[in-house]
């Protein structure tokens, strides 16, 4: 499958999604369109260290986030 498919598929799904359940559109034959053409690709290659650090750093984000909230319902606990 070509990078260009997925893209076309990723933003047309997206798109639908946005109109029904943020625009309450139950259709979508009203010609609007809701992204702009094209898109940019990069290779990985000589940035997979910054993509890696990137990760790392949100993973971690999300694990002390998941741990306040933990830490919020034991102490609400009587």
């Amino acid at each position: 499958m070509a990078v260009s498919q997925i893209v076309g598929y990723i933003k047309g799904k997206s798109a639908i999604h946005i109109a029904r359940n943020y625009l309450e559109q139950k259709k979508n034959y009203n010609g609007m369109h809701f992204w702009a053409r094209g898109y940019f690709v990069s290779t990985v290659g000589t940035d997979e260290e910054v993509v890696r650090a990137y990760i790392q750093i949100i993973a971690l984000n999300s694990y002390l986030s998941l741990n306040r909230r933990l830490e919020k319902v034991i102490v609400a606990r009587p």
